[in-house]
């Protein structure tokens, strides 16, 4: 793994990978994989602030299951439509020899 330019981790050497740097667009499974992990730590923050409004863990899971499926289409499209957006990307070279 190598650390990107704004300091994220990249995955290196795979086949299936793709970086803004090959030309390739990132796969939707990688845009799926980010989507679930982000909403992990964002459901369990919803599920904690509902149980303690309401002291109802049922209620608490009901609103983080609905906000939890929500938000991962909602990731999963946005990641999906900034993905074809170029701005900010540097540009592959011409050629390679």
């Amino acid at each position: 793994m190598t650390l990107g330019i704004a300091g994220s981790l990249r995955g290196g050497g795979d086949a299936t990978d793709s970086t803004e740097a090959d030309g390739f667009r990132e796969p939707h499974v990688r845009s799926i994989a980010k989507a679930v992990s982000y909403r992990v730590l964002g459901t369990s923050l919803t599920v904690v602030s509902a149980w303690m409004l309401t002291s109802q863990w049922s209620v608490a899971a009901g609103l983080g299951l609905v906000d939890c499926v929500g938000k991962i289409v909602v990731f999963y499209l946005h990641e999906r439509l900034w993905d074809r957006i170029d701005w900010g990307r540097s540009k592959p070279p011409e050629y390679t020899i």
